[in-house]
């Protein structure tokens, strides 16, 4: 049996060992688990991913430490500043180009975790996929927890339409993917967009839940069954 972190550092296993938990699940919980796992040095809520290394740096090499648990209200937003360790092969890249979901469908914690919607500036956004083409990325795939959602809080309303033609026109990359695009915000619009930009794969990730307009209105999603049957009309027998 493999051992666990805690029992790897119980044993002493390297000098000044310490265990931090980060993430989503320190964000809501992170009183309550500080609680119930002693042997956790450090809890971090999403806010923190900034300033991991300044809160390592801090445990490090201390023999007693005060165990603390920091998740604040989620504000933090990723910019093309904040240096990034690319773990998918070279040649593709994810893109997030915004945090947080103002929906609040009945049954996701995300807005409690990551708050509501907040979208990077486009100019940002066009500056990091100039750094990931510079160093070799050939394909992009644009993330958010609803990327249909992209510049509805920013001056000016950009939308996610004008946020991809502006990506297409970056030398160097040769695809960009569309992920997480919330079915009732799927524009004509954007549709056109992707089928006139050759470098934008004809593929869409939709996460439709259910055909069942009762159970979307329980849900709480924006649409219904109707809706969802338009934009993907399909093949009926």
């Amino acid at each position: 049996m493999k051992s666990s972190y805690a029992q790897w550092k119980q044993k002493g296993v390297g000098h000044g060992t310490c265990l931090v938990v980060t993430g989503c699940l320190p964000q809501r919980y992170g009183k309550i688990l500080k609680k119930e796992m002693p042997e956790v040095d450090l809890f971090l809520g999403v806010n923190e991913v900034p300033n991991i290394a300044c809160h390592l740096d801090d445990l490090y090499g201390k023999e007693q430490r005060e165990r603390r648990s920091i998740a604040g209200r989620p504000t933090f937003l990723m910019n093309a500043a904040h240096l990034r360790l690319i773990s998918t092969p070279s040649h593709t890249a994810y893109l997030k180009i915004a945090e947080g979901c103002s929906n609040r469908c009945s049954y996701c914690v995300i807005p409690l975790i990551r708050g509501k919607a907040r979208s990077r500036g486009m100019d940002d956004i066009l500056k990091e996929a100039e750094i990931l083409a510079a160093g070799g990325v050939k394909e992009i795939i644009i993330t958010a927890q609803d990327t249909t959602a992209y510049g509805r809080d920013l001056k000016g309303k950009p939308t996610l339409s004008d946020l991809l033609k502006k990506l297409a026109a970056v030398e160097r990359i040769r695809w960009i993917r569309l992920l997480y695009t919330y079915p009732a915000s799927l524009t004509d619009t954007i549709l056109y967009t992707i089928a006139q930009e050759e470098k934008i794969c004809n593929y869409i990730d939709i996460p439709i839940q259910h055909i069942d307009d009762d159970i979307l209105k329980a849900m709480n999603r924006h649409g219904g069954s109707g809706q969802i049957r338009k934009t993907l009309p399909g093949r009926r027998r």
